[in-house]
């Protein structure tokens, strides 16, 4: 199937009756994205409404509408590839409606960023060696969240900074690449010294684990703040944004987008990170909670949620790594293996970034429970004498020493 004169849309569909539900979440609505080639917009959505009134089907909402990019990333190239000309295809899986974020969240262009002097950004020092000397040299108004005046403590501090219309730093920003994670955008009356004041609130989080003993918290790191969206209850997230018109989030395929976020090209960690750098998430604010008071702490619901986010993220980050280093095994086998690796090293008592990576390369290589059927593996793995780092280093040149091919 051809990519050119495909569109996509993000929709809220129900089932006239229970033989015309085609998923298995147990719900008679769901949100979705769904593709089909069309001469423009309107073409699509009522070409998608005439296919799925045929299936017993209706259209609710038509949530967002994109032309797929000329472009696409692997994932959602493979899966137009699976369809028929004429017929949508599914992109992506499908949730219940009860999934969608307590925050309304859209996806814009970067030259749809206000063009006024309300504009502020969050940029985050210890992603971006040298950023106090580059905002004092701006002229910009920026104010550091960090309270110590020590020059090494404010390089890796929070920053807030005024981004006036026609201000050169906007280009500098948006010449940042998306995988970057510099920090984020926001709309804003209030002055910048309130907005210092506010912001600092959140620069540390309690745990619930340890309510005693607050730990730093990078709220402005994009993939923290997507977090944020779905981890949250809204009394914190219309807290954190009460002096806040709009969050524009910059996104990385390392991001992940909430599920029942309205947007309709999706973000995958195998998409190139280049064009992604023109696009970001607006988020506005709950609508009816009351602002939480005080500093901001975690219940252990939430702190449960960012654990699952951070895991899922780890999982994202070594598939694409598998993909790289493997670019002919199919996607879906690189995000498989990805998934099952932390508990089959998890098994053997490995647990660092690197021993799972080493326990995914084999398991990419030799096939599941492959210490089953590769004996001195097994030994290597089920000696007691050894740590985890030893094991890991024995994997290594036992791999050096068995060429294998990658099971596909």
């Amino acid at each position: 199937m051809a990519v050119n004169g495909h569109w996509i849309g993000y929709l809220h569909m129900v089932a006239r009756s229970p033989e015309a539900r085609f998923w298995s979440v147990p719900s008679d609505a769901v949100l979705g994205r769904l593709a089909l080639r069309a001469d423009s917009a309107d073409d699509f959505v009522s070409g998608i409404s005439r296919s799925l009134d045929a299936r017993g089907l209706g259209l609710a909402k038509m949530m967002a509408v994109a032309r797929v990019p000329e472009a696409p990333g692997p994932e959602l190239a493979a899966a137009l590839a699976t369809g028929a000309e004429d017929q949508p295809v599914l992109v992506g899986r499908l949730v219940s409606p009860e999934r969608q974020p307590p925050v309304a969240l859209s996806d814009i262009d970067w030259l749809a960023l206000p063009q006024d002097d309300r504009l502020f950004a969050l940029l985050d020092g210890a992603s971006w060696p040298g950023l106090p000397a580059l905002l004092a040299e701006s002229g910009a108004e920026h104010y550091c969240l960090n309270a110590s005046l020590d020059a090494s403590m404010q390089a890796g501090a929070p920053w807030l900074v005024r981004l006036r219309a026609g201000d050169p730093l906007r280009g500098v920003l948006g010449a940042r690449p998306a995988d970057a994670h510099v920090g984020v955008f926001f709309r804003s009356e209030h002055s910048g010294r309130d907005l210092r004041a506010h912001f600092r609130r959140f620069t540390m989080v309690r745990l619930p684990d340890a309510p005693e003993s607050p730990v730093y918290f990078r709220f402005f790191d994009p993939r923290v703040m997507l977090d944020m969206a779905v981890a949250l209850v809204p009394e914190k997230l219309a807290a954190l944004m009460e002096a806040v018109e709009r969050f524009y989030i910059p996104i990385s395929p390392m991001c992940l987008l909430p599920d029942g976020a309205p947007v309709a090209v999706p973000v995958s960690v195998f998409d190139p990170v280049e064009p992604l750098s023109a696009r970001l998430i607006e988020m506005a604010p709950p609508v009816d909670p009351t602002p939480e008071r005080g500093g901001l702490s975690l219940s252990d619901e939430e702190y449960a949620i960012f654990d699952r986010l951070q895991k899922k993220r780890a999982q994202r980050a070594l598939a694409c790594l598998l993909h790289e280093e493997f670019p002919d095994v199919e996607l879906q086998t690189c995000r498989t293996v990805a998934q099952s690796a932390p508990a089959a090293a998890a098994r053997f008592g490995l647990s660092s970034v690197k021993q799972v990576r080493v326990m995914a390369r084999l398991i990419l290589q030799l096939g599941p429970e492959f210490w089953e059927r590769e004996p001195e593996a097994s030994a290597i793995l089920n000696r007691h004498d050894l740590r985890p780092w030893q094991k890991k280093d024995a994997l290594l040149r036992w791999m050096v020493r068995r060429p294998v091919d990658v099971v596909r």
